[in-house]
Parts: structure tokens; sequence; C-alpha cells
């Protein structure tokens, strides 16, 4: 009897005259096996000060083994946005093997700094504590934000290890770590006090007079630090996420985004993060998109892949291996891009495994193998 937690699909082959029915196990590296669906829990309580402090939590529901998780957060200002904005993105990312968190937090016009930073600490410090209640890795967290979400994605990267005003820990799990060990930011900014002079120095062609002025009083920064951004320099200074490179013991890899033409943020906020962790010897990867504007479609269209390449690189998840019967013939592909040789065995209680020679095929997006169809039940996987 196979566990049902080792069964990836069922491939079925209906002859004219008889039916045959094959099982297909793809049991793959780190024991994670093919999607058959997804389990969601919804407002998921991280902390109890506030009712903005939930977390949506999504986990591919065929699994066997400890899952890597994205962190999603969302972008808005500091004053808008919610976690549900991040639900279309999630086939994606469980596609790949990946569970993924969208979490909210105290907006500006509920809790001004820090206390939404505090927040996102506090949900990743939630999420580690209870990662074997969700079967989740706490060793392969990753966060992944746009706009005021890559703020705090570089926040939870850049701070991860430092005892710094963005921890709260009466907002629970205060021995559990808040570390990430991968971040991928979108647009997004990290030094409020030289946004400006960035603008000014690089027009976006698209507003070369009308960008937004973040040292004005009524901008989201100065709104959510608590007052025009000249006018409160030391609060100006800790939320620069710049200065906790200089300190920091531990710099996860970054990847970064931007497009040329953001009238709202300056594409030079990611040069300048990007320089900061350089500087320091960390992995930082920076693509600026010429015309692309704040919040442009072609980020989630053009980048999510390049994204997950990146995340896999860093934290090895598993591949999503499928199968199908084509006539005569049993199909395994997986993504291209995914490291590891293709294994099969019979029988999982040996652990022994035997590298599948056939000739394999590439495409841009898919490795493909194609084996000789018959009954007997096997297991496939990648193996690093």
């Amino acid at each position: 009897m196979i566990p049902q937690s080792k069964v990836s699909q069922w491939l079925e082959l209906r002859p004219a005259k008889y039916r045959l029915t094959m099982l297909v196990a793809l049991v793959l590296a780190s024991g994670v096996s093919g999607q058959a669906g997804i389990t969601t829990n919804l407002n998921v309580a991280y902390a109890n000060v506030s009712a903005s402090q939930k977390l949506d939590l999504y986990i591919p529901s065929s699994t066997n083994g400890l899952l890597p998780l994205i962190i999603r957060i969302h972008g808005g200002a500091f004053s808008g946005g919610d976690k549900s904005s991040e639900a279309s993105s999630v086939p994606a990312l469980t596609a790949r093997g990946y569970a993924v968190a969208s979490l909210n937090y105290r907006l500006s016009g509920e809790a001004l700094f820090p206390a939404g930073a505090q927040d996102v600490k506090a949900a990743v410090r939630f999420l580690r504590a209870n990662a074997s209640t969700y079967g989740l890795d706490p060793n392969r967290f990753a966060a992944w934000g746009w706009s005021a979400g890559g703020y705090f994605t570089a926040l939870l990267g850049a701070t991860s290890d430092q005892a710094t005003i963005f921890d709260d820990f009466s907002l629970g799990n205060s021995n559990v770590s808040s570390s990430v060990q991968a971040v991928v930011s979108w647009y997004g900014l990290y030094d409020f006090g030289t946004m400006d002079s960035q603008q000014q120095a690089n027009p976006p062609v698209s507003c070369p007079t009308t960008w937004l002025v973040h040292n004005a009083a009524n901008s989201p920064e100065s709104i959510w630090l608590g007052g025009a951004l000249p006018t409160i320099p030391a609060k100006v200074a800790q939320a620069n996420l710049t200065n906790y490179t200089f300190t920091a013991g531990y710099l996860p890899p970054f990847q970064q985004a931007h497009g040329d033409n953001d009238c709202l943020v300056p594409w030079a906020q990611d040069v300048e993060l990007t320089t900061a962790l350089t500087n320091r010897g960390a992995i930082s990867q920076l693509t600026i998109e010429p015309g692309w504007t704040h919040g442009d479609a072609r980020f989630a269209s053009q980048l999510t892949t390049p994204a997950l390449n990146f995340l896999d690189a860093q934290l090895n998840p598993t591949p999503l291996l499928t199968a199908r019967v084509n006539g005569g013939e049993l199909e395994i592909a997986w993504p291209a891009n995914a490291a590891g040789a293709l294994q099969w065995t019979s029988d999982l209680s040996t652990n022994t495994w035997t590298s599948v020679t056939n000739a394999l095929s590439q495409s841009n997006s898919t490795s493909k193998v194609v084996l000789p169809f018959d009954s007997a039940p096997r297991f496939f996987r990648l193996a690093k």
C-alpha cells in the first residue's frame, strides 16, 4: 500500500479493449510531491494588539516534507493595501514548491512608525515558531514585496540579526528569529531622506516636474513617520535601511528591480541599497527596467519567473515534476532551470534509486524525458 502523501497523480491509459491504470508517484529530492491543490488558512492571527495583525497562509496540499516559505508583503504607501491582493500570485509560487504567506500590518492611519514594521517582524517570528504546525522549513524563509512592501522585505533582510527599533517582542515569540534567507523587492524605497534629491538628479520622462515630493508634510513617508521629513532627521535616520547594512552580522541575498520611469519612488533607491549591500559583500542582483513605471504590470508578467529562479538558487526548493501517458509512452517533465538528475525506484523502502539515462529534451522552460510505458509502479525524483 502506497501512502497517499506520496501519491502525486493517477495516470490512466484506456485502450479500446481493456483498461490499464498506472500509478506514478513523483517523489522529489526535498520530500515534496507534485501539487494536488492548495490548503488555505485565512486570517490567521500572528499577534493580538490589532485586528490588522492577520496573515493568510497557502500550503501545497500534497506534501511529504518541510516546505520553503515565501512571505509576500503588499504595498500601498504605508497607508493602504491588503493581503488579499497577493492571492492571484499564489498558484505560480506553490506550483514551484513553495508555501506562501501574505500578511497585513498596521497602516499609518491606525498606527505610526515603526508599528507596521514591528508587525512584519512579529509575523515572521510567528511563522517560524509555528513552522512544524504548518509543515514549513524554518531555515528557508524568503520575503518578497513591492513598493512599501519592498521596504518591509528589505527591512527583514537588513535587520534580521540586529536588535532594532523594529523589534517589539511584546507581540509574541520573543525567543524566535525574524530573519529571512532571501529577499525580493520590486520598486521599493529604503532611504526616505534621499528620494527627492534622487528624482531631481534623474527626473522620470513621464513626470519631469510633477513627481511625488517626499519631503512634503503630506507625503506617505512623512505621514507614517509623523512629520515632514526635513523636520525629523533622527527618525528619518532610524527608518533608513541602508544604515542597518553597515552593522549587520549577516545579510541574505537580495534581488531587486525598478523602472526608470517611476514617478513615485526613484530608481536610485535600489542603486543606493545595492551599493550598500555589495560594499558589505552581500549578494545583490539589481535590474533597472527602461520605461517601466511604478506598479508596471510587466513586473509580474516578466519578472516573476526570474525571481522564482533566484529563490530556487538560494533556497533549493523542490521543482515540480509532472507525468502523462502519451500513447505507449510515459513523459516526465520538470522546469528547465531545476537542477538535479532524474532517478527512479520501484520500492521506496529500499532507498535504492536508479538514474534515468534516456535522452533528455529541453525547451526554454521545460525538460522532458520519454520512457516506455508499463503497468509497474515507479517513483521519480530529481536528486542533486
